[in-house]
């Protein structure tokens, strides 16, 4: 075995060593450019998340602002709401009291026209009365009358 050991040359050795190199170096700038590919991947790629993050952002910003007005729209509106449902409820109560007076009226009225009633009937009575003493008045006058008929100057 020793002599297949001094049988390599110095030159298949260089060569060999070369070849290896080679190799190496082949694989080396292989390796560098799937590195570059990586990191020019990585890039795209981060600039594309970027992009998407900002847009993103954006959008929830304009879905804030937007979901920021309604809010304060629809809180100007229910204030408005509830000055006029106090306002309804204001005037109901005075409607209430009104009524309240007005059923009270009434009851006075109704007691009023009880006594108008009876104030009618009273004066129907008399009137019938009335009625009749004129009715009696006017047979007197007719007696008083009579003698005068007799007087040609009439």
């Amino acid at each position: 075995m020793q002599t297949e050991e001094k049988s390599v040359e110095p030159h298949d050795v260089l060569n060999v060593f070369s070849a290896i190199v080679k190799d190496n170096r082949q694989a080396m700038a292989e390796f560098n450019q799937a590195m570059q590919r990586r990191e020019e991947l990585s890039i795209r790629i981060g600039r594309r998340t970027t992009q998407i993050l900002r847009y993103g952002v954006i959008g929830m910003l304009l879905i804030n602002g937007i979901l920021f007005f309604l809010v304060q729209s629809l809180s100007r509106h229910i204030h408005d709401m509830s000055n006029n449902i106090q306002t309804i409820s204001t005037n109901v109560t005075e409607m209430e009291r009104s009524f309240k007076l007005v059923n009270q009226q009434m009851g006075v009225m109704n007691q009023s026209i009880g006594t108008m009633q009876a104030s009618t009937q009273y004066i129907n009575y008399h009137l019938g009365i009335m009625t009749g003493q004129v009715g009696m008045m006017s047979q007197d006058v007719d007696k008083m009358s009579s003698p005068m008929r007799f007087f040609p100057f009439r």
